[in-house]
């Protein structure tokens, strides 16, 4: 399954990928636009096989034209995969924000991640619009923070549960068919 990591500029997606997959995949550096290219990793969750995809920062402009062609493949990005990770964080426009998840189509698994949860004091709370779109769209607010890695396993588990909501048991039999054996079952001297 394919778990797009999208959202505005340096709220953390590629911090979160890197948490993610344990290692430096993406690069992270607090200069808006510093991911162009869509970065991807494998990864499997409680044995089940996922591709994490880091995107470009999403906003309405830049002069950067290299950039811009990264916002485009973040939007397919964003509408071809299996699970959708709204990444935010405090600097976020909340009012953008809402405009963009209410115009965006989103897919059935759509959680809304509000990373940097460890920068948050008792004077800077999560504003209560964050909770609002969240429960007027009815999708999962999550918290995280993936410098520390605090959420991040629930955040996995909340992944690999809204697409495989119930495991099946040992005796159950899964259909697995991979292109060799498929080369192999198609060949015309086998009976």
């Amino acid at each position: 399954w394919r778990v797009v990591l999208a959202g505005p500029p340096n709220v953390g997606k590629s911090s979160l990928m890197n948490a993610i997959a344990g290692m430096d995949r993406s690069i992270v550096c607090d200069q808006p636009g510093t991911t162009r290219d869509v970065v991807e990793v494998d990864a499997v969750l409680e044995g089940w096989p996922f591709r994490f995809v880091d995107t470009a920062g999403l906003r309405e402009s830049t002069t950067d034209h290299i950039e811009e062609l990264g916002i485009q493949q973040s939007h397919l990005a964003a509408a071809q995969c299996d699970v959708l990770c709204v990444v935010v964080d405090a600097g976020t426009n909340i009012a953008e924000l809402r405009d963009w998840l209410r115009e965006a189509m989103l897919p059935d698994r759509t959680a809304l991640v509000w990373n940097k949860s460890d920068l948050l004091t008792e004077t800077t709370i999560i504003p209560s619009e964050f909770a609002e779109i969240s429960e007027q769209l009815s999708l999962p607010a999550i918290h995280v923070s993936a410098l520390r890695g605090e959420g991040v396993s629930k955040l996995l588990h909340w992944i690999k549960t809204s697409v495989v909501p119930q495991e099946p048991t040992r005796d159950t039999a899964l259909p697995l068919l991979t292109s060799n054996l498929r080369t192999v079952l198609q060949r015309p001297d086998m009976p």
